[in-house]
């Protein structure tokens, strides 16, 4: 993870992963922690540098109620 922003209602996390499959798993892992729910892929970039591919992720994750 890059960054985490916290609003009161949702959080906003902002990362990099080696693959779409680790996005994919973060945001099963994330529906399943029982914290949040509408967990929601924004925006994805794949990238390659210094032959290494990687995916840059943002994700918003609406919070259920304590």
């Amino acid at each position: 993870l890059l960054s985490m922003r916290d609003d009161g209602t949702s959080v906003a996390l902002d990362g990099v992963a080696l693959g779409p499959n680790a996005v994919a798993s973060l945001m099963t892992n994330l529906r399943n922690s029982g914290y949040f729910k509408n967990v929601e892929l924004h925006d994805t970039v794949q990238e390659d540098s210094q032959k290494v591919q990687t995916f840059s992720f943002s994700l918003v994750c609406e919070k259920t109620k304590a």
